[in-house]
């Protein structure tokens, strides 16, 4: 009776350790899900940060050609007044 009381008490135990080296197994699989989780989210926030900051650039160089095209389109247009200014001066001059 004494021997089978201790191997009953061997086999729960064994039992227990059973149970509780899966649920350590579990509960790193669940650690494991959690930090691959939280890299891929910080590799998507790296991502859009990236993207964001391209995003800036690309809109800094649009307006700054945007700028640069404007202020071309003014010089065009200044000397292009200027020619003509010219042109009526001499016509009013050949007038006089």
């Amino acid at each position: 009776m004494i021997e089978h009381n201790q191997q009953e008490k061997l086999l729960r135990e064994q039992a227990e350790l059973s149970e509780k080296q899966r649920d350590l197994q579990l509960l790193n699989a669940a650690l494991e899900r959690e930090k691959e989780l939280e890299r891929l989210e910080h590799e998507e926030r790296m991502r859009h940060r990236a993207e964001t900051i391209e995003l800036q650039k690309y809109a800094q160089q649009v307006s700054s050609d945007k700028q640069a095209y404007e202020k071309m389109i003014d010089k065009l247009v200044a000397e292009e007044n200027a020619k003509q200014w010219e042109a009526r001066e001499k016509q009013w001059d050949r007038e006089d």
